[in-house]
């Protein structure tokens, strides 16, 4: 695990900025191609400031991994993180960026569905397609109505 990543889980801001001011490259990555910022949301904690940090530090918001092409704002939809999920929107990210199966964050978090609608919502503000098909011919909204999730649908209007 590189210094970078080491310190996002123990939430050492001065050392991760220490490292990036001497010339450790922000957007490095693990052996799954994993940066800080995925990390930093894969957390069992995740800290909102850290996520921050990283994003003001230039960190690439849309990087995906080396496995199944999952970016920190699929996993924060996954997860039900909504403030992650708004710092990630605020920085730029790419709404409706697909994973290998071509998932999209909003389909991961209508997948993870749990009651709170918060992040859905935030992803539908930021035009997340519902109608976005993956790989299988699944989109959000027909993923919602198998799940018999009918209270997302009226979201998707």
């Amino acid at each position: 695990m590189s210094s970078l990543i080491k310190f996002v889980y123990q939430k050492n801001f001065k050392a991760i900025e220490h490292l990036i001011t001497d010339g450790v490259d922000v957007n490095s990555t693990d052996s799954d191609g994993r940066t800080a910022l995925i990390h930093a949301v894969l957390d069992s904690e995740p800290n909102i400031e850290i996520v921050k940090l990283l994003l003001r530090l230039g960190i690439n918001v849309d990087h995906q991994d080396d496995g199944q092409h999952w970016s920190a704002l699929h996993f924060s939809a996954r997860d039900n993180h909504i403030d992650i999920v708004l710092a990630l929107l605020k920085s730029g990210a790419s709404i409706d960026l697909l994973d290998a199966f071509g998932n999209t964050p909003l389909w991961r978090a209508v997948m993870s569905y749990g009651g709170n609608s918060a992040v859905i919502e935030a992803l539908l503000s930021y035009r997340a397609n519902p109608e976005k098909e993956n790989n299988s011919g699944v989109s959000p909204r027909v993923l919602a109505e198998t799940m018999g999730k009918h209270e997302l649908l009226t979201l998707f209007q």
